[in-house]
């Protein structure tokens, strides 16, 4: 029995003696400096200038979110605009294409800011304007993007979608194309079950037009989807009486007379 005691003594005063020279926790540091900052091309002759663009760590994700504020410092409003990055050979260059809504135009002398998202670099991102379209239907700039395709694909899209809409709407009433959107969100459930790589945008949308460059196609997509979840929004935050009015609204700002 002595010696069991002395054999418990011994490991009671090991345990002690590692517990007590365990490290205590410390908060999570991130070893990394603040991200780079941006360099902003130099455009003096383009109607909209980026005024500022400023990056920070993103809050989920091993990346830098980029808030770009820009300028109108022209003489004519604008109602759709892209910016182009570039890390200077470090990754693919990025879009980020802004289409405003109806009201939203952006007049001589105003800005607007968005953020956007891109994978880390310690290369820091040039940013400049790569197009503009005008209020009156009139485009500048390089257009690397293909901004302006995209754009026609996605008001076509959504004048499809719309023009469906209210002819389920006509047939059938509110009934009719609330019964659309449950078949459509079935789909779209379906296909994340089993792992579909088709996207919410294409699931939802009618098909586009033929003989079309990809571009076109993805936006078309994007402007019928659009125009279910708007319609999807409405019914829920005011009922079904608010579908028709919600369908004869414009799409964006290039449906403003």
């Amino acid at each position: 029995m002595k010696c069991l005691g002395a054999a418990l003594l011994i490991l009671l005063s090991l345990f002690s003696v590692t517990f007590a020279q365990s490290p205590q926790s410390t908060p999570r540091q991130n070893p990394r400096s603040d991200p780079a900052q941006t360099i902003i091309r130099p455009q003096p002759e383009a109607s909209l200038r980026v005024a500022s663009a400023e990056t920070k760590w993103a809050a989920f994700s091993d990346g830098i979110s980029i808030f770009i504020l820009v300028e109108n410092v022209g003489q004519r409003a604008i109602r759709a605009f892209a910016t182009r990055r570039d890390n200077n050979g470090a990754g693919k260059p990025a879009c980020f294409l802004n289409n405003l809504m109806p009201g939203k135009v952006l007049r001589p002398g105003q800005k607007d800011g968005k953020s956007t998202w891109q994978g880390y670099s310690q290369t820091p991102p040039t940013i400049w304007v790569d197009f503009i379209e005008f209020a009156d239907g009139s485009t500048w700039g390089a257009d690397e993007c293909h901004s302006l395709d995209r754009l026609n694909g996605e008001r076509a899209g959504a004048r499809a979608m719309r023009e469906f809409l209210l002819k389920l709407l006509a047939q059938g009433g509110p009934d009719e194309v609330l019964k659309f959107l449950r078949e459509t969100d079935e789909k779209v459930k379906a296909a994340r079950a089993r792992g579909d790589s088709l996207t919410g945008e294409r699931l939802n949308s009618l098909e586009p037009p033929p003989g079309h460059s990809i571009i076109f196609d993805e936006g078309f997509r994007l402007g019928a989807s659009t125009m279910i979840g708007r319609v999807r929004t409405a019914n829920e935050e005011w009922g079904a009486t608010e579908i028709e009015s919600t369908l004869r609204r414009p799409y964006d700002a290039s449906e403003t007379k």
